[in-house]
């Protein structure tokens, strides 16, 4: 029965406007409290599923007069598929989202993980 606390800040995004010389900057944090399931379908490979709630903060700054912060409850999905590569250590691919009324992410990564 997995379960995950953490605090995770996650992208700053700098995309130059068309034609407008400036540039969009957003950021946000977030922090978490996960609970979750795994499935192991053999010896050296399982799924994870967690799933929580949270603390969602959001900013879009776009140039000197266009700033919009925001700070909301979120719902947060993630998702692990792993291959253990021995008894200590798997690696895997991880999908993680944020459902809110500020902006919903989505952010697909890789991962090592360790069992302590």
């Amino acid at each position: 029965m997995p379960f995950r606390f953490g605090r995770e800040t996650k992208h700053k995004h700098n995309t130059d406007t068309l034609g407008g010389g400036g540039s969009i900057n957003d950021n946000y944090a977030e922090y978490n409290i996960l609970y979750g399931r795994e499935l192991k379908i053999k010896e050296w490979f399982g799924i994870d599923f967690f799933a929580g709630a949270g603390f969602f903060n959001f900013r879009y700054d776009g140039g000197s007069s266009t700033e919009y912060k925001k700070r909301v409850i979120g719902i947060p999905f993630q998702s692990k598929i792993r291959f253990n590569t021995g008894r200590i250590f798997s690696l895997g691919v991880q999908s993680h989202s944020n459902i809110n009324n500020a902006t919903i992410i989505f952010q697909p990564s890789i991962f090592l993980q360790w069992k302590l």
